[in-house]
């Protein structure tokens, strides 16, 4: 087999895979049509109806449904935001701290040295 059809087999290039007549029809297949084919077969073999998965509104605005989810939960300011590994004294030597102090890069404290 000369260099260029192996390599049009291996990128395949063309379908027939390096063999003549060799050829695969494509088939679609529709994922969401299979699974309502299935929940179909499951309800006729049991004589009834299955209940609709899909989530409607009552008056079609999302909000309420978000709202009546939601409710139930604490607001963002219910929540303690203290960390544990911040310490008092830690607390008080950043309120005495003078807020206009200014920071050095490495290379000005390399050269104020």
């Amino acid at each position: 087999m000369p260099i260029r059809d192996m390599y049009n087999v291996a990128t395949r290039t063309h379908a027939a895979w390096g063999i003549e007549g060799y050829e695969i029809s494509k088939k679609y297949y529709d994922h969401n049509k299979a699974v309502e084919d299935k929940l179909y077969e499951e309800m006729r073999k049991k004589g009834k109806p299955i209940k609709n998965s899909k989530h409607i509104t009552k008056k079609g605005c999302f909000l309420d449904d978000e709202y009546s989810c939601q409710k139930n939960k604490p607001g963002p300011q219910k929540y303690d935001v203290t960390h544990k590994w911040v310490t008092e004294a830690d607390i008080e030597k950043g309120k005495k701290r003078p807020k206009d102090t200014k920071r050095e890069t490495f290379i000005e404290a390399i050269f104020l040295e």
